[in-house]
């Protein structure tokens, strides 16, 4: 045969395999460092060296599943509704070159659910609960269906036991309907011990997404288990506090401001901040919040560049009562309060608690105690100290009912806060039996703490009475927290979680 013959035959094989090739998913070098940059919010350099990859390696399909990331946290960092319709064009085409992918491996149907999931998360920042729950089921069935054909593929419960966990906390109507429209199923438990067992491997192995597993389980002790301790304990771990990065440290300063630790938090803000390459406006709002707590001067620069830059529209509310209060609590601005609080009622939106209750008190309008609101800050702000010698401060019987109402429940989280449970019983037990707080936020939270109590100092049965009266309270804001927190708190008692001093004397 000819040379040239030969050739041409040569590159037709060549050629047609090139066309007829299988996407596969493969791990490597490039990959990792790829998903580094995307960690670190480096997009750019992450997008240019996506590009490049997808040039000399069309065939490895996962450079998709983690391209997905930067439309990811763009959307929900920022919270622009204007980059959710932009990128979600590119949710289908993804989906689409995944589904090019080879079957027989174990990524094929994970990398699937995983852009499923993400755009699901994504969708709810805006409240688009329908689309983003039927993501979730696609997503479920994909995740259930690569369990059973590949056991032993631990990176599988990353995402199954977010939705197990999160099927887990939901009760009442919304569950029963979740059981009729989709084919979703779960508990707290099963999610939370899958989340361990991943939790455990990674520490053998020596996958890229171990720290996204450190902090997805962080982040279930704090807002699933309300562990706080346990939270901090997770973030505390070498790979994770030596980081650069600014979603990283992030996280780390949610859990730590939480936890006890809010000079630690603040200062993890700060760096996150400097180090941040990607617009990460709502870190300004956490600064000018926690510095608002110390009561620090510095709290309203941050707070008035976080509504001056920020263009979602979860807690703007909140930062604008946060301003309000600022003028007040700090500087003793009357004028000022009320300057900041009419934009509780015109910008932002109410899709969560913090922003309804700034919207509840912007229509309200009435100039709170100034005192109340220092000792509410400072406790906030973990100088507990401070705050019951400013509410000692204050002669009780000289205020209103609704303010004693207060000054009682602050008195109780002071004492609460101290280790000095019994007198923080007495407070509690003021408003629990105050008729003129029957549907607060005061008594729904009285109750829920009271059940936290009662469930280490006295006995399991008492502390169950009080998580049921925690939820038949109807509060005027926070009460999906303050209830999805008594749920959490009931079924652990139940399931023997949690261990509880049982005094059949005290029951």
């Amino acid at each position: 045969m000819p040379s040239r013959l030969l050739a041409g035959v040569f590159f037709i094989c060549v050629g047609f395999t090139a066309l007829c090739a299988e996407g596969h998913f493969h791990l490597n070098a490039q990959i990792e460092e790829v998903y580094e940059q995307i960690i670190h919010l480096r997009f750019e350099e992450a997008e240019e060296a996506i590009q490049i990859i997808k040039e000399g390696n069309p065939e490895n399909l996962l450079i998709y599943h983690v391209e997905n990331y930067i439309d990811f946290f763009k959307v929900f960092i920022g919270e622009s509704e204007t980059d959710l319709r932009t990128f979600e064009i590119n949710k289908d085409i993804r989906l689409q070159k995944l589904k090019e992918g080879n079957k027989s491996s174990p990524y094929y149907n994970f990398c699937q659910a995983e852009v499923l999931l993400q755009w699901a998360l994504a969708r709810a920042k805006f409240d688009e609960t329908i689309r983003a729950g039927w993501d979730i089921n696609k997503a479920y069935k994909l995740l259930v269906e690569n369990e059973k054909r590949f056991p032993d593929f631990e990176l599988n419960k990353k995402s199954l036991s977010i939705i197990h966990t999160m099927i887990g906390s939901i009760k009442g109507l919304k569950k029963g309907l979740i059981k009729v429209f989709t084919s979703l199923s779960g508990s707290v438990s099963q999610g939370v011990g899958e989340m361990d067992e991943l939790y455990n491997w990674t520490f053998s192995s020596h996958s890229m997404f171990n720290r996204e597993v450190w902090m997805i389980r962080a982040m279930t002790a704090l807002h699933i288990e309300d562990d706080e301790d346990k939270a901090y304990a997770l973030i505390d771990l070498p790979g994770i506090r030596h980081t650069q990065s600014p979603l990283i440290d992030f996280i780390r300063a949610t859990i730590a401001l939480r936890s006890g630790h809010t000079v630690e938090g603040i200062a993890i803000l700060e760096k996150a901040k400097a180090s941040s390459t990607f617009p990460f406006h709502f870190l300004d709002f956490l600064l000018g919040r926690e510095k608002l707590n110390r009561l620090e001067p510095g709290a309203k620069k941050h707070l008035i560049d976080f509504v001056q830059s920020y263009s979602g529209k979860n807690y703007l509310k909140e930062a604008y009562q946060k301003l309000a209060w600022y003028e007040w609590a700090v500087k003793g601005d009357e004028k000022g309060y009320f300057h900041w609080l009419q934009y509780c009622l015109s910008e932002g939106q109410t899709l969560i608690g913090e922003d309804e209750a700034a919207l509840q008190e912007g229509m309200k309008a009435i100039l709170p105690h100034r005192m109340l609101l220092r000792a509410r800050l400072l406790f906030d702000g973990e100088d507990y100290k401070g705050a019951k010698e400013t509410l000692e401060s204050i002669d009780l019987y000289d205020l209103p009912p609704a303010d004693q109402l207060e000054y009682q429940y602050r008195m109780a989280r002071v004492h609460q806060m101290m280790g000095q449970w019994e007198n923080a019983i007495h407070h509690f037990g003021y408003v629990l039996h105050n008729r003129f707080g029957e549907a607060t936020y005061f008594r729904c939270s009285a109750a829920l703490q009271m059940a936290r109590i009662t469930a280490v100092h006295l006995s399991c049965r008492q502390a169950l009475r009080y998580t049921d009266l925690c939820l038949d309270i109807s509060p005027e804001f926070h009460g999906n927290s303050l209830h999805q927190k008594a749920r959490i708190l009931r079924e652990r008692i139940r399931e023997g979680v949690m261990a509880c001093n049982v005094n059949p004397e005290r029951s």
